[in-house]
């Protein structure tokens, strides 16, 4: 076969080798592209669930809310019937056609048995309570101990503005404390701890994807699984909300918004397919490389086994 033979044939091989080469590349990268989304769209229906899940209960956490404030204003206007009825007990008079009054405003105050009241006399200091206190009193027996108790609370009542006064006759007067009813303390208690665990499993959600529970109110952070300065949240929710539609929760007069972002793991995913091209590159330049070095160290004891073997047969031998 001629020289001129044998370089076309090793052209031909040199493409089909390339063609082959190129072929193993592009098959890798389907391959992994392929799979990673797979993964990518598996992370993100994972991530839609857990967001829709967190909606349902920030929902439920809504609606407990409203229950209470629903309750709280009940009880308000509850203790404003018997705030007005006491006015009308203990106005001195001498009119008898208010004995009707005051047996049926007697009856509103006698049916209060849960929201906790007391009265107590200007210059006295023995308050006179409800059963509603008895969510108070616990185990004590002792009426000293009940008094002392119920001065407490009707003196943290008047810091809260839960009170009132009602005028008996001139120069004397009664103060009225009121509280709140166990049923509300608890649904207070239900409400609050339905927003706790829910901020607490917004930080414990490592696993699954970042994000950041902002309050729109307070323009302020209230849970986050995504460690960082205040500017760098800031700066990654502004950022997410272009790519995923925030979740919006109201709870009561409290607004928050939740912004979440990808899973990590396939924002890490997304950059295989470039680092395996570029692995293969340097391989196969590196293969490039290895292959002419001992192709031309070849040439070079090719021409120098002519040059000694001319230099012989001219007689001249080169050393």
């Amino acid at each position: 076969m001629s020289k001129k033979g044998i370089h076309i044939n090793k052209q031909r091989w040199k493409i089909v080798l390339t063609f082959l080469v190129l072929l193993v590349i592009a098959g890798t990268l389907f391959v992994s592209n392929g799979f990673i989304s797979k993964i990518g769209q598996r992370e993100k229906d994972k991530a839609k669930q857990w967001a829709e899940s967190v909606k349902k209960k920030g929902e439920l956490v809504k609606l407990s809310d409203q229950i209470f404030q629903e309750l709280k204003k009940k009880e308000k206007q509850k203790i404003d019937l018997v705030l007005d009825a006491y006015r009308i007990v203990l106005k001195t008079t001498d009119d008898l056609t208010l004995n009707l009054d005051k047996d049926f405003a007697d009856s509103i105050i006698k049916s209060n048995k849960d929201i906790p009241v007391i009265l107590v006399y200007s210059g006295s200091n023995d308050p006179i309570y409800n059963e509603g206190m008895n969510q108070f009193f616990k185990e004590v027996k002792s009426d000293v101990k009940k008094d002392s108790i119920s001065m407490d609370q009707a003196m943290k009542w008047r810091n809260m503005g839960q009170c009132d006064t009602i005028p008996v006759m001139e120069g004397w007067e009664a103060y009225f404390f009121y509280g709140n009813s166990s049923k509300l303390k608890d649904l207070r208690f239900r409400s609050d701890s339905l927003i706790r665990s829910f901020a607490k499993e917004i930080k414990e959600n490592k696993g699954l994807i970042p994000v950041i529970l902002w309050d729109e109110k307070k323009n302020e952070l209230v849970a986050s699984n995504v460690k960082g300065s205040a500017s760098k949240l800031i700066a990654l929710k502004n950022e997410w909300k272009t790519k995923n539609k925030p979740l919006e929760f109201n709870f009561g007069s409290e607004k928050k918004t939740l912004y979440y972002s990808e899973n990590r793991e396939l924002t890490y995913l997304q950059w295989v397919p470039y680092f395996q091209f570029i692995v293969l590159g340097l391989i196969i330049l590196l293969g490039y490389f290895i292959f002419s070095t001992f192709r031309k160290a070849e040439q070079k004891r090719v021409w120098a086994g002519m040059a000694k073997e001319t230099a012989h047969q001219l007689g001249t031998p080169l050393s």
